[in-house]
């Protein structure tokens, strides 16, 4: 499965997928969760993930062969990235982006 039929698949999920509360992904967010995941690989970033959010939101993560990565939340509040990495070490333990200060490891 690609990371484009990942994405296509989050419409289909159940009300309530997520511990009685989660939403399936509206028409518009995985049509601009698409065009980020496309992005992020036209970027030279040839490794990309998708994740739902409980709330209908979206992340998507690009990483570089390198280790580099980026990432972009999309919130359905505002269909546009509320946040974005760039370049920053991923963290294993925690299964998150690094940022400055980051201590988990």
């Amino acid at each position: 499965m690609t990371t484009a039929d990942k994405i296509r698949s989050f419409a289909d999920l159940a009300p309530g997928w997520l511990n009685g509360s989660g939403v399936p992904l509206c028409p518009e967010m995985i049509a601009l969760a698409l065009l980020v995941e496309k992005a992020f690989r036209d970027m030279g970033f040839p490794l990309t993930g998708a994740f739902p959010g409980g709330d209908g939101d979206c992340e998507i993560r690009g990483y570089h062969l390198n280790g580099s990565g980026m990432g972009a939340w999309l919130t359905k509040e505002d269909f546009r990235s509320a946040a974005v990495a760039s370049d920053v070490p991923f963290c294993d333990v925690c299964q998150a982006f690094r940022p400055i200060g980051h201590y988990c490891d």
